[in-house]
């Protein structure tokens, strides 16, 4: 039965010279090969040597602490970039915060610019309405002066009249 599975496993596994690393080309026909329950378990927990791939179990309890590590390091990568996400996200919500805020400003802006123009003409309405009423009332207080003036210097010229007669 060992025989069977090295033949199995040579002709079907090969092992990558470069990484180390061992790729399987018929995993079916691999599957189907007859192989022990105990070895299978042996091979399983890692107390006998994959012989398809040559590696011991010190090589592959190597290869599992630097998946781990690289995990936790993918994990913490990918902590960090949700974080950055959230901020980027948060900081978005504060621009169109921001931007709505503007446009609720400007639209007060326009609406005191409209009542503000609104009101310099009225004022200005009203000030060409003054300005003939005022000339009038400048007028007739001049008329009213120059008549007073007027009594009053007939008054005296009167009393001057008089007391001189």
């Amino acid at each position: 039965m060992d025989e069977n599975i090295q033949i199995n496993a040579a002709a079907h596994n090969t092992e990558d010279q470069a990484t180390g690393s061992c790729w399987d080309t018929s995993r079916k026909k691999n599957y189907s090969a007859p192989v022990s329950i105990v070895e299978h378990f042996a091979l399983v927990l890692g107390r006998k040597p994959n012989h398809s791939c040559g590696a011991s179990i010190r090589s592959v309890n190597q290869v599992a602490e630097e998946r781990i590590r690289l995990q936790v390091q993918i994990e913490a990568s990918e902590q960090r970039e949700a974080t950055a996400q959230a901020r980027a996200d948060a900081a978005e919500q504060r621009v169109e915060a921001v931007e709505q805020q503007a446009q609720a400003l400007e639209g007060q802006v326009s609406t005191v610019v409209e009542t503000n123009a609104h009101l310099q003409e009225e004022q200005q309405s009203q000030r060409d309405e003054l300005t003939p009423l005022r000339q009038a009332q400048s007028g007739e207080v001049v008329r009213l002066v120059r008549e007073q003036l007027d009594n009053q210097m007939a008054e005296l010229i009167t009393r001057i009249h008089s007391g001189a007669s």
